[in-house]
C-alpha cells in the first residue's frame, strides 16, 4: 500500500454542539493535521459550522430548512449525488447511522464508504428507522462506537464488515487546578437537556438529594433543547431553583466539569456517552445508569452504575459517592482507566486503517 494520503468525504447530519458532530470535530481536526484533503457535507449546518470550516478542504450545507419537507429531501438527495461526484473522493465517512440518503447515493455511485454507528437501535424507531438499518449492509465498513452498539449492527450487516472503534477524547494537556467546594456537593449534568437526555428523572434526583441535604447544588453544563423542556424541568423542581444553575451553550466544558465534585448521566437512550470521558478525565465520579455502553467506559464492576431506571438506586450511590475521601479516590481511579483505554489517537489510527482497507478493497473487485 502507497503512502498517499486519501482523498476523504465525510457527511454528517448536523453540525450542532451534539455528541455525534462534537466527536466527529475532532476526528476531523486530526486528519486535518496530518495534512488529509478533507471535504464536508452536513445536511444541516449548526453551531459548529465555522470551526468544521476552519479545518476542511470545502464545507457544503445540504438543507438550509432546519424542518425539510420531503420533496425538499427528494431534491436534496439529488444535490448530494452532484456534490459527491463533483468532490471525487476516494472514500466516504458518514457520521452516524440515520443519514438513509447519504447510505443510498454512495452505494449508486460505487464509492466505499464507511457508516459511524453511533445510535442505540432504539434510535432508530422513526418510520424510516427499518431502511436505515437494513441500509447498512450497502456500506464497506462499519464503525460501531461501543460493543453494544456491535451487538444491534450484527442483526443487519455480516461481522467481518464490523470494527469496533471506541470514542476517544485528546488527553494531552488537559489539566485543572483542583476546585474545592468545601462543604458543597456540586452535581453536574452535561449537554442538550432533553426528555431522552432524562431530564424528567434528573428533576427527580434532585428533589430527593434536596430532602436528604441542602448540601446539594446542582450545574447544568449546556442548555435545553426548547423552552418548553426548560419550563417543565424547572416547574417540578420548585423551591430547589436557586440551588440550580445553567451554564448555556458553552465552547469549552472542561472549566465547567472542573468545578463540579461530581456528574450524573440520566439518558434514557446512548451508544457511548461522551459526558461520561469527559467528565473521567477530569477525575471527576460518574454516576450514570447502566444502558448502552456507558459501562464500556469505566473500570471493571464500577460501583456506580445503576439499574435503569431505578431513582432510589441513583439517589443511594449518589448519595454515597459524595464523601470527599471517596469522590477523589473514584475519580483518580475513572481517569486512569479513560487515559489508558480512550486516547483519541489511538481512534484516530483505527479509522485511518480502514479507510485504507475499504479503499484497496474496493481497487480489487
Amino acid at each position: 500500500m502507497n503512502n498517499k494520503k486519501l482523498k476523504v468525504l465525510i457527511f454528517s447530519h448536523q453540525l450542532d454542539r451534539s455528541g455525534a458532530p462534537t466527536s466527529l470535530l475532532n476526528i476531523l481536526k486530526s486528519l486535518y493535521e496530518k495534512k488529509y484533503k478533507v471535504d464536508v457535507i452536513s445536511a444541516r449546518g449548526g453551531e459548529l459550522a465555522d470551526k468544521y470550516k476552519d479545518v476542511s478542504s470545502s464545507l457544503q450545507i445540504l438543507e438550509d430548512n432546519d424542518s425539510p419537507t420531503l420533496f425538499s429531501r427528494f431534491v436534496g438527495f439529488f444535490k448530494l449525488l452532484k456534490m459527491i461526484r463533483k468532490l471525487s473522493p476516494d472514500v466516504i465517512l458518514i457520521n452516524t447511522s440515520i443519514n438513509l440518503r447519504a447510505h443510498l447515493a454512495c452505494y449508486i455511485l460505487r464509492v466505499p464508504f464507511v457508516v459511524y454507528v453511533r445510535e442505540s437501535e432504539d434510535m432508530l424507531k422513526s418510520r424510516l428507522g427499518y431502511f436505515r438499518k437494513k441500509s447498512l449492509k450497502l456500506a464497506s465498513k462499519i464503525v460501531p462506537v461501543s460493543n453494544y452498539s456491535s451487538q444491534w449492527v450484527s442483526k443487519y450487516v455480516e461481522p467481518k464488515k464490523i470494527d469496533v472503534i471506541h470514542n476517544g477524547v485528546q488527553i494531552n494537556n488537559i489539566k485543572y487546578l483542583l476546585h474545592d467546594n468545601g462543604d458543597t456537593i456540586l452535581v453536574g449534568i452535561i449537554g442538550y437537556m432533553s426528555k431522552r437526555k432524562g431530564i424528567d428523572y434528573f428533576a427527580q434526583i434532585i428533589n430527593k438529594l434536596m430532602n436528604i441535604s441542602d448540601k446539594y447544588k446542582f450545574l447544568i453544563i449546556g442548555d435545553f433543547v426548547d423552552e418548553a423542556e426548560k419550563s417543565i424541568f424547572f416547574d417540578s423542581v420548585k423551591g430547589h431553583e436557586n440551588n440550580i444553575s445553567v451554564t448555556g451553550i458553552v465552547e469549552n466544558v472542561y472549566p465547567e466539569i472542573n468545578k463540579c465534585d461530581l456528574v450524573v448521566m440520566t439518558s434514557r437512550e446512548e451508544s457511548l456517552p461522551r459526558s461520561v470521558m469527559e467528565a473521567s478525565l477530569l477525575s471527576k465520579p460518574v454516576v450514570a445508569f447502566d444502558i448502552a455502553g456507558t459501562k464500556e467506559m469505566l473500570p471493571l464492576n464500577y460501583d456506580y452504575l445503576v439499574s435503569p431506571f431505578d431513582i432510589n438506586e441513583f439517589v443511594d450511590k449518589t448519595v454515597n459517592l459524595s464523601k470527599k475521601n471517596i469522590i477523589k479516590t473514584i475519580g483518580e481511579e475513572n481517569r486512569k482507566y479513560i487515559t489508558e483505554n480512550f486516547s483519541l489517537d489511538i481512534t484516530i489510527s483505527k479509522i485511518e486503517n480502514v479507510m485504507k482497507e475499504v479503499v484497496e478493497d474496493a481497487k480489487l473487485k
